[in-house]
């Protein structure tokens, strides 16, 4: 029986310091959403050069000639030949292989796809020298049947 039991009221300081914590988390989640909105933002607002855009105009009859699917691919036509029958065309590539580390094949597969559909699936060869690329697509009916980039079919 020798404890005391005291029945006095807690200190009312314990209150205003948990508001405070509290608000002090809502703030803190405040921020990091609004950092996160805004990256978010800042990504989206990019301009995207790459394959992604160009993949979805690909109706083959809404070219006219060859230079056109070209220019869609941002590519220039130096020169081309087609006295052998199959083209063979000199141009300046808008991409290189590889930006970055990241591969630009797909950008090339899709252009090939067009052209040869639009030659109606003869072979072609589309040689940019000044990228050290070369790239030899054979067709056989309806269907490329070898695509090689940097390589002869």
């Amino acid at each position: 029986m020798g404890e005391r039991v005291n029945f006095k009221r807690k200190n009312n300081n314990d209150i205003p310091k948990k508001i405070k914590i509290v608000g002090i988390i809502l703030v803190s989640i405040l921020v990091i959403y609004i950092i996160i909105k805004s990256a978010i933002r800042a990504v989206n607002s990019i301009p995207e050069t790459n394959i992604e855009k160009k993949e979805a105009y690909y109706k083959v009859s809404d070219y006219g000639s060859f230079e056109e699917i070209m220019q869609n691919y941002n590519c220039k036509v130096i020169s081309k030949d087609e006295s052998s029958g199959n083209l063979v065309a000199y141009v300046s590539f808008g991409l290189d292989l590889y930006t970055g580390d990241k591969s630009n094949e797909r950008h090339f597969v899709q252009m090939c796809r067009v052209i040869a559909e639009f030659q109606k699936f003869k072979d072609f060869e589309l040689i940019d020298t000044n990228k050290n690329i070369n790239i030899a697509v054979k067709c056989e009916d309806t269907n490329i049947v070898e695509l090689k980039i940097n390589r002869r079919c």
